[in-house]
């Protein structure tokens, strides 16, 4: 695998929303249910311990969970160009600070 390579797996589901897939080598896993839309990239477990994490609300209760399989896209592509601004010591905008 290309290490600066993006494999998005399709969306899938709903209740939540999940994609995995790989992101610059490492797994990522990504769910959107309620009102927000999650993703952690690498560790052992991108579920349970990744390396890095986002977080973002989305509309209202119970919207994340019916979200698109497009609009996971592009949340998902949001979220690799924040992860390589965060490991390539780039600064986060207000509000989008990962945990």
């Amino acid at each position: 695998m290309n290490g600066s390579a993006v494999e998005i797996g399709t969306p899938y589901g709903q209740c939540p929303v999940q994609s995995e897939g790989f992101i610059d080598g490492k797994p990522y896993y990504f769910r959107a249910r309620g009102a927000s839309w999650s993703i952690g990239i690498g560790g052992g477990d991108p579920v349970t311990a990744p390396d890095w994490e986002y977080e973002e609300d989305y509309g209202e209760w119970p919207e994340a969970g019916y979200m698109s399989e497009a609009v996971a896209v592009e949340f998902i592509r949001k979220a690799v160009r924040l992860f390589r601004s965060a490991t390539a010591g780039g600064g986060m905008r207000a509000g989008e600070t990962p945990r």
